[in-house]
């Protein structure tokens, strides 16, 4: 939700639900006005699969937020995640003229629409169309083909669709909670645009977020996106396995795992 400066945003995780309020500061940058923490319930893989216990958990987090923050809230942004979520390579082409000519912009978003209206199967729904690389007149591996003189323009891309009846179940729980929602955005890719500079993406790398039940991958190269997906299996999963190898209660293993853990080969 937008209050002239003002961006609320919530994440459905599962273990606990977070939200919070930020504000443009004078230099342009995010500051926090306001968060809150609700632990989870009613919440399954990306989806309410319990809006009875789901929906009063959204109203109680916003109710803190709301306290937190000291700004009513109507509606929010929220993130989209769950195996429901499917990885797909799409090829698109348009023509340019008539007669060869430099590359606009239109031409661009023309290709990435051709390329969203690709034939998927009827119960998903494309969310986000990611241009991997360009072509033109069949000349490969172009990043931005804007200014470059051609005829043809051709365009890979990563699109990532999800689940029509998760998306409405998900917008259902928000309406039934009496918020709004306001827009969604692909779990996987926020965290990449807030963790991941220009310089991790063009070089190569492979991100990594691990939650409480479900981890989440992308991989990114050239600039782009190129592949996602999720594993059921998170830090929860770690710390019931250390509570059973070392046969102690799950609370003394969050601990230890908490303060001891290491992912560096060299220092186990």
């Amino acid at each position: 939700m937008s209050q002239g400066r003002l961006i609320v945003a919530c994440d459905f995780g599962t273990l606990s639900f977070r939200s919070l309020v930020t504000e443009f500061g004078q230099d342009g940058r995010l500051e926090v006005v306001g968060c809150a923490e609700e632990k989870a319930e009613g919440w399954q893989d990306g989806d309410f699969v319990d809006l009875v216990a789901g929906s009063p958990c959204i109203a109680r987090l916003m109710r803190k937020l709301e306290v937190d923050s000291d700004i009513y809230i109507s509606g929010f942004i929220y993130n989209i995640s769950g195996s429901h979520l499917h990885s797909v390579r799409a090829t698109a082409q348009v023509a340019i003229g008539p007669g060869p000519r430099p590359i606009r912009e239109s031409d661009l978003e023309a290709a990435n629409n051709q390329a969203r209206g690709m034939a998927i199967p009827f119960d998903q729904k494309i969310l986000t169309v990611n241009p991997v690389e360009y072509a033109v007149d069949r000349v490969r591996g172009i990043v931005d083909p804007r200014g470059r003189v051609g005829s043809q323009l051709e365009v890979q891309a990563h699109l990532i669709t999800g689940s029509r009846n998760v998306l409405h179940n998900v917008e259902n729980a928000i309406e039934t909670a009496k918020y709004t929602p306001l827009g969604e955005a692909v779990d996987i890719l926020a965290t990449g645009g807030a963790l991941l500079t220009a310089e991790d993406r063009d070089k190569g790398v492979m991100l990594i977020d691990i939650g409480g039940l479900t981890t989440q991958w992308a991989v990114y190269a050239r600039g782009s996106i190129l592949a996602n997906g999720s594993v059921p299996w998170g830090g929860q999963n770690l710390t019931t396995d250390l509570a059973h190898g070392l046969r102690v209660s799950l609370e003394e293993a969050e601990e230890v795992k908490r303060s001891r853990g290491v992912v560096l080969r060299s220092l186990v």
